[in-house]
């Protein structure tokens, strides 16, 4: 996976992220599977995320919160590094909640209300 990565970054192929690929497989081994290539050694086994759900919402929330950004996708890695460089990556917010437009919506109407999938 990370040597797809490096070919991503330098230009030799052009594609979706390696994290859009697990995601919309299942796992890296199994897109490889079903493209016909063999896939890499796992490096790791299990992931424990440093933030859980309420803290996702959290971050969001406060972020929506500030009058100063425009409350976009791309705005908020520029809050984040701005005002909070502790706080997840745009991308990680919406791999784990869902579409940033969705999760918007749904904090501006309630901003702890469970979002979609049951979680906060």
């Amino acid at each position: 996976m990370s040597e797809y990565g490096s070919l991503i970054a330098c230009g030799e192929v052009c594609g979706p992220t390696a994290l859009t690929i697990e995601k919309r497989f299942g796992s890296w081994i199994r897109a490889c599977r079903v493209a016909g290539v063999e896939p890499g050694r796992q490096f790791r086994t299990s992931y424990q995320s440093t933030w859980t759900d309420d803290d996702l919402v959290g971050y969001v929330t406060e972020y929506l919160g500030d009058e100063r950004y425009a409350g976009t996708f791309e705005g908020y890695d520029v809050w984040r590094v701005r005002e909070r460089p502790d706080a997840p990556s745009a991308p990680t917010i919406r791999n784990r909640l869902g579409q940033w437009a969705a999760v918007k919506q749904r904090l501006l109407r309630e901003p702890r209300a469970p979002l979609p999938d049951g979680s906060r």
